[in-house]
């Protein structure tokens, strides 16, 4: 370009950048990050860019500053309304766009460089067409995203800040961009300087990762965003309609990704589950629902143990992408079904052991009457509604059976356990004909007991060691009844497998246990 006298702008700053990091058109905010760290070359070549992309718009600042001195605007080939506030300011020899800002800032973003991209970010100017837009927010909260989901100590959350400086939070993030923003919307302004539905769901997500105060943000934010009622309204969703804003921030419209990441984001579980029930009821969404916001749905009603609302889910809806539920709904909807709350009871807690037992049929497959130890048929593959297409319209498409592992089953003997002998004794039935003892970590349960098991190793086994824990229960509470001579003489059996006298000579003779007890009362 130099060599034919072409002048690089700053379109040609930002394709270098995004070249040089791997990314993809300057208004794409989506690039995640990655755990590999760039080669020093890269750095090195992607910092010199941005370095002359700075000396660039430095001269471009000061030569609009010279036109604008000598009160020409005709000069600068612009419209003298709305100049400070546009993204790209272009015409006879001035250049200025914050696309190179944008560019470096997701670079580093990408690669996790968190206290680089606050540097970057402080350094901005907060009014003019250099200032941050809503591209340059989400990436700053894609960063921090990214920063507060690390799974590790605090200590290295915070690395590069000193103890009592923990860098760019998420409410000030927010902040900044509400008033940025908010006084933008009186004036002339881009499309990029203003809260769109991409920055709004980031900061939703960075906030729900934060502290306490920061978490009881997000319900302002939605009520702001998005009026929807509250728990304790009690209008219909069909009376219910969105109200003028009161604020100078317009609201955003009720998509399908929106609604997915408000019930992610609740703090509360009661609030999630009412969302999960006002958006399956909302018209202008029901054309749109996919299955991260099914998933999501089911992941709030297990918390409030909304067995019903989870079981007219997986009757009336198909996931898409693969044609199948992963594990994960499976635990959720087990869970749902144990921590329900029976109608009859009142509010007393009482699993329903019923949709527990349905969820696990429609998981692994199961044949008619193997919970009653006398299989009467084998499984009928039918559509759940009853219908040959799901509430959206599309054909049921026939699953294949779910392998069930030790977290499901365990699940669903704690759900029966909390019933009485006879649910009992159908769980079990259900986890012989599974055979469940291939789930059963008797290893890790001899670890545990002896406390020979480190914290690691103690999570992975968890499931396992737990499962051994509610088949023995389980079979204890089966003996404490009088039982057929071949049906009691399977149920001593598996309890001597769970049962192991390591595991009872182990707690009989720790000193521990003993203290435990004493603390106890």
């Amino acid at each position: 370009m130099k060599k034919r006298g072409f002048k690089p702008t700053t379109r040609t700053f930002t394709t270098l950048i995004n070249a040089y990091a791997g990314l993809k058109h300057s208004d794409d905010t989506t690039e995640r990050r990655v755990t590999r760290t760039p080669e020093p070359r890269t750095v090195s070549r992607v910092s010199l860019i941005f370095d002359q992309a700075q000396s660039h718009l430095a001269t471009q600042v000061a030569e609009l500053e010279r036109l604008e001195s000598q009160n020409d605007p005709e000069e600068l080939g612009l419209k003298t309304a709305g100049l400070v506030d546009e993204t790209f300011v272009e015409g006879d020899g001035v250049d200025i766009n914050i696309g190179p800002v944008n560019a470096y800032l997701k670079f580093l973003a990408k690669y996790g460089m968190m206290r680089e991209m606050e540097k970057v970010f402080t350094a901005m100017p907060t009014s003019g067409p250099l200032s941050p837009d809503s591209i340059t927010f989400s990436t700053m909260f894609s960063g921090l995203y990214d920063k507060l989901s690390k799974k590790s100590d605090p200590k290295e959350i915070n690395e590069g800040h000193p103890p009592t400086d923990k860098g760019l939070t998420a409410s000030t993030l927010w902040n900044q961009a509400y008033r940025q923003f908010r006084d933008a919307e009186s004036s002339r302004s881009s499309d990029k300087r203003k809260i769109d539905e991409e920055l709004a769901l980031i900061a939703l997500k960075c906030l729900s990762r934060s502290d306490y105060r920061s978490q009881q943000q997000t319900m302002q934010i939605i009520d702001a965003l998005w009026p929807l009622p509250r728990p304790h309204d009690k209008r219909t969703p069909s009376q219910i309609r969105l109200a003028p804003p009161t604020h100078s921030i317009p609201h955003l419209p009720l998509t399908i990704r929106a609604a997915t990441t408000i019930m992610a984001v609740c703090p509360k579980s009661t609030d999630r589950s009412h969302y999960a029930h006002l958006f399956l009821e909302r018209p202008e969404l029901q054309k749109h629902i996919d299955s991260p916001f099914l998933i999501t749905a089911i992941r709030a009603f297990s918390e409030t143990g909304d067995s019903p609302a989870v079981l007219e889910i997986l009757k009336s809806y198909q996931p898409r992408k693969p044609n199948h539920w992963p594990p994960a709904v499976w635990h959720d909807s087990l869970t749902a079904a144990r921590w329900s709350v029976s109608v009859e009871q009142g509010m007393k807690t009482l699993p329903n052991f019923e949709a527990a037992l349905e969820i696990m049929r429609m998981m692994a497959h199961s044949p008619p009457g193997v919970e009653d130890g006398e299989i009467t048929g084998p499984y009928t593959a039918g559509t759940p509604n009853g219908k040959p297409v799901d509430t959206l319209g599309v054909k049921w498409i026939k699953t294949e059976p779910v392998e069930v592992d030790a977290k499901p089953m365990s699940i669903f003997l704690k759900t029966a356990l909390s019933r009485g002998y006879s649910e009992i004794q159908k769980a079990i039935n259900v986890f012989n004909h599974l055979d469940g003892t291939r789930l059963l970590d008797l290893e890790g349960a001899r670890k545990v007991a002896n406390r020979d098991v480190d914290a690691s190793d103690k999570r992975g086994r968890q499931w396992g060691v737990n499962l051994c824990r509610d088949v023995e229960r389980a079979c204890e509470r089966l003996l404490e009844r009088e039982l057929p001579d071949e049906e009691k003489m399977k149920v001593e059996k598996l309890l001597g497998m769970v049962k192991r006298p390591e595991k009872r000579a182990s707690r009989e003779n720790d000193p521990k246990r003993f203290t435990g007890l004493i603390q106890q009362y």
